[in-house]
């Protein structure tokens, strides 16, 4: 398993409706892309910090997603919502722990 992994700064007050993007219009088209798994979102209001990470069954799959352009599909929704550019980054995910398991 992999991970995407980005982080961003919001323009102060602008957190909600960012999560509210990701929750609406990223999640479902993520949906669609082969090898999507899920993902999370963190947010820090004090700091207006966002971070988001998704997980993908392989690595192809997130370049596919690169190649595609879907990647820059949703970091366009967030035109406006960004003080700069957000950091990306993909990690395969070494261990998983989940305590409902």
């Amino acid at each position: 398993m992999f991970a995407h992994h980005f982080t961003a700064t919001v323009k102060h007050g602008k957190i909600e409706e960012a999560v509210r993007i990701y929750e609406d219009e990223v999640i479902p088209e993520g949906k669609d892309q082969k090898g999507f798994f899920g993902s999370y979102v963190f947010t820090d209001k004090e700091s207006s910090r966002l971070m988001a990470i998704s997980l993908w069954n392989s690595k192809d799959d997130i370049l596919a997603c690169v190649e595609n352009g879907y990647y820059n599909r949703q970091i366009e929704k967030f035109n406006g919502y960004f003080v700069e550019p957000p950091i990306q980054n993909e990690f395969e995910v070494s261990m998983l722990f989940n305590k409902a398991r």
